[in-house]
C-alpha cells in the first residue's frame, strides 16, 4: 500500500479545483525540497556504513541503515508521485471551465499531507551543516537519527492512513447489500447480446432500489447503479430488438473498481 493512496483516491475520483491551487502548489514545492534532502542524507548515510564495514572496526551503523530502508524504499518513491500528480493538478484545475464545489474531504486530506511534509521538513537538519562534521561518526549519528525520526513519523502517517481505507473498505462492504451482489454477480447473457438478465420478485425489486439509493449516495464513481430511462413509465419497457419480450426495468450497474459496469435487465416477476 502507498503512503498516499487515500488521497490519490481522492484524484481519481474528484477533478482539480482552483480554490485547492495553492495546496497542490504547496504539496509539490515541499516535496521536491523533501526528495532532494532526504537523498542526500541517504546517500551519505550509505557512505559511512560501507566505509564502516571495509574498515571492520566498532559499530558499524548497518543496522540504523537498514531500520531507515522506509525513506528511500517508499517515501521518496511515493513522495515524488504525489508531487507529479499535485503539479498535474495545479495547472489542471485553471483549465476546468465548469467546475464542482470544493470536496472538503480532499481539502482536509491536503492539509493533513502539508502537516505532515511540514513536521518532516522540521527533523531534516542543514546538509551543509552536516557535511561541516569532521567526525564521521558523528556524523552518520546525526544523519541516522533524522532518518529515524522521518520514518517513524511516516509510518505513523501511514497507520492513520490504513485506518482510513480500512474504514472506506467497512463502508463499501455494507452499502453493497446482498441483492445488488445478486443482480451482478447472478445476472446470465441474453444470447447475442452484451446484456444480463435477471428475474425479481416486486418486493425484491423494491429493496434492490432502496439499495441503489444508499450506493449511489456515496458519491463514488466506482459504485453506482444508473437506471436507464424506458419507454414506458418507471422505466420499464419490452424489447425489440432482443429475445427479451418480458417487462423489465434496464440498469447500468458498478461494484467497485475490480469489476466492470455491467448492463442488466431486471425481469419483474408476477408474484
Amino acid at each position: 500500500m502507498g503512503l498516499f493512496d487515500y488521497i490519490r483516491a481522492f484524484f481519481r475520483k474528484i477533478d482539480p479545483n482552483s480554490a485547492l491551487a495553492e495546496q497542490y502548489s504547496m504539496i509539490n514545492d515541499l516535496g521536491v525540497l523533501i526528495i532532494e534532502a532526504l537523498s542526500e542524507l541517504r546517500k551519505i548515510q550509505k557512505s559511512l556504513v560501507e566505509e564502516n564495514i571495509k574498515k571492520a572496526s566498532g559499530t558499524t551503523g548497518g543496522i540504523k541503515l537498514k531500520k531507515t530502508e522506509f525513506v528511500e524504499e517508499f517515501l521518496i518513491t511515493d513522495l515524488s508521485a504525489l508531487t507529479r500528480t499535485s503539479e498535474e493538478r495545479f495547472f489542471n484545475a485553471s483549465e476546468i471551465i465548469r467546475e464542482s464545489p470544493v470536496s472538503l474531504l480532499e481539502q482536509k486530506e491536503l492539509l493533513r499531507i502539508l502537516e505532515f511534509l511540514e513536521n518532516i521538513k522540521k527533523v531534516i537538519p542543514d546538509l551543509n551543516e552536516v557535511n561541516k562534521i569532521k567526525n564521521k561518526r558523528d556524523k552518520l549519528v546525526k544523519v541516522g537519527e533524522c532518518l529515524s525520526e522521518v520514518t517513524k513519523l511516516s509510518l505513523e502517517f501511514k497507520k492513520v492512513q490504513e485506518q482510513k481505507l480500512k474504514l472506506i473498505k467497512e463502508v463499501k462492504r455494507n452499502i453493497v447489500s446482498p441483492i445488488l451482489r445478486r443482480v451482478y454477480f447472478d445476472s446470465k447473457p441474453i444470447k447475442n447480446s452484451e446484456l444480463q438478465v435477471i428475474r425479481l420478485s416486486k418486493s425484491d425489486l423494491k429493496v434492490f432500489k432502496n439499495a441503489a439509493m444508499v450506493l449511489n449516495a456515496s458519491n463514488d464513481r466506482n459504485f453506482s447503479v444508473l437506471f436507464r430511462e424506458g419507454r414506458k413509465n418507471e422505466g420499464i419497457e419490452k424489447d425489440i430488438t432482443t429475445e427479451l419480450k418480458e417487462p423489465h426495468l434496464n440498469v447500468d450497474i458498478k461494484l467497485g473498481p475490480s469489476y466492470p459496469q455491467k448492463k442488466v435487465h431486471i425481469v419483474i416477476e408476477k408474484y
